[in-house]
């Protein structure tokens, strides 16, 4: 019976200790929230590159070992060429694509893609494809403290015709438009956008018109110094510029200097080598049309750019890639409003300074009411009134300081004093006159 026992005590103190240590075990609520926000607060990587062609499996893996080299998380790639719009997995990375809706299997003119991290794929929603040229999708979970708006997009050149160029430009507006309503959200817009943008000529002289200095104040704030062109290019260029204007975002890219060339490391020399994002085969020619954009709001967010890398699988020339390091931030709270409800602060001087202040309004009120008897009385009687009160006030002071009937026991008055008493008696007649006088109405 004993052993027994004594088993079943043991096996009951073991039980116990395995319940104990399951329940340290456990994470409290305070470490979840503590693990969530160093989680939040963890750089993200992403870029933006037109590959060229990215239609075939070969293609897509240079993309992929390209974004692993550099640690990317999420890549905007531009000029897909896709056949398809089904979501692939290769590797690392959740593939979702958006081609032409034409049913024939030929080389495409567009195609956009956008590249995910497994690491990110539970965040990932809200994927619409708008057509060949625009893809977006949302991110959004415990690794965000805000769902952000990725936004990618392929503007045509000049080799296309006009109603092309315009149907694009409609559909991003049409895109913002609708993207504007989910204000809890932050956008970022990235953009092979076939189109220089500048600040102008002469940037920092104030212009002598309103509103000409109105806008060179609007392209100081949404275009950076590190331009290549000087003004802003016609057709792809404005309607950036426009559209950037109208829903308050900000461009990035043209912010920051390389840092790596020459120049930049001279600190005498202004202009960078490295602003041009594409380059012609032959070498000659050299453009800045890869675009970031940001809403204002949150270009804090951006830390870090990077326009140094090639995108192009085949040459050295052709597009560059743009890597942003993007950290969320939201607005300090104020300290006095996160305390206690229960706790109050009081500041005794303005209290005293309230309190004088009532008093006197009570004053002045109960002086109203008085003065509201008065409102319709005529001049005469209001200087009778008024003489009335004075020689009351006048009456009184002679009876306490010069009474006519000396009582038994007083001090009989000085000569001096009975002559004053005489004189004040005389001048009451005087004095009676001089405040109708005063009083009188004009």
């Amino acid at each position: 019976m004993r052993k027994e026992q004594n088993r079943e005590r043991k096996e009951d103190a073991m039980r116990k200790n395995n319940k104990n240590y399951e329940d340290k075990k456990e994470i409290s609520e305070d470490q979840k929230n503590i693990i969530k926000e160093i989680r939040s607060q963890t750089t993200i990587k992403i870029a933006s590159m037109n590959a060229d062609n990215a239609s075939c499996r070969e293609s897509r893996m240079q993309i992929i070992d390209k974004l692993e080299r550099y640690g990317i998380d999420l890549a905007c790639v531009q000029e897909t060429h896709d056949m398809s719009n089904k979501n692939m997995n290769m590797g690392n990375y959740d593939i979702f694509r958006s081609s032409s809706d034409s049913k024939i299997k030929a080389y495409k003119q567009a195609g956009v893609a956008i590249y995910v991290h497994k690491a990110y794929r539970d965040s990932v929603n809200n994927i619409i494809r708008h057509d060949d040229r625009n893809i977006q999708l949302t991110l959004d979970g415990d690794d965000f403290l805000k769902p952000i708006i990725i936004l990618n997009s392929y503007a045509p050149h000049r080799g296309y015709n006009e109603e092309t160029r315009e149907k694009y430009w409609k559909k991003i507006n049409e895109i913002h438009q609708k993207n504007r309503k989910s204000k809890d959200a932050a956008k970022i817009w990235m953009t092979d956008n076939n189109g220089e943008i500048g600040r102008g000529k002469k940037d920092e002289e104030i212009k002598k018109t309103k509103k000409a200095e109105e806008e060179r104040i609007e392209r100081l704030e949404i275009i950076g110094k590190e331009t290549r062109r000087k003004n802003i290019e016609k057709g792809n260029g404005m309607e950036l510029f426009n559209v950037a204007k109208k829903n308050r975002m900000v461009e990035m890219t043209t912010r920051v200097k390389c840092g790596d060339c020459k120049n930049c490391k001279r600190k005498n020399r202004k202009d960078c080598e490295n602003l041009n994002t594409w380059t012609h085969p032959n070498g000659k020619i050299k453009r800045q049309i890869d675009y970031v954009l940001i809403e204002k709001n949150y270009k804090n967010w951006i830390k870090k750019i990077d326009k140094t890398k090639n995108a192009s699988n085949t040459s050295i020339y052709q597009h560059k890639m743009i890597i942003c390091d993007i950290r969320q931030k939201l607005k300090k709270t104020d300290k006095a409003s996160a305390r206690r409800k229960e706790h109050i602060n009081f500041d005794i001087k303005k209290m005293r300074e309230d309190k004088k202040k009532k008093i006197d309004l009570a004053e002045d009120e109960k002086a109203g009411k008085i003065l509201e008897k008065y409102d319709n009385e005529t001049g005469r009687q209001r200087r009778q009134r008024i003489w009335k009160t004075t020689a009351r006030i006048i009456n009184s002071h002679l009876r306490a300081n010069y009474p006519k009937e000396l009582k038994k026991g007083d001090d009989i008055l000085q000569d001096n004093e009975k002559d004053e008493l005489k004189k004040l008696y005389l001048k009451e007649e005087n004095l009676k006159n001089e405040i109708y006088a005063i009083t009188k109405k004009p």
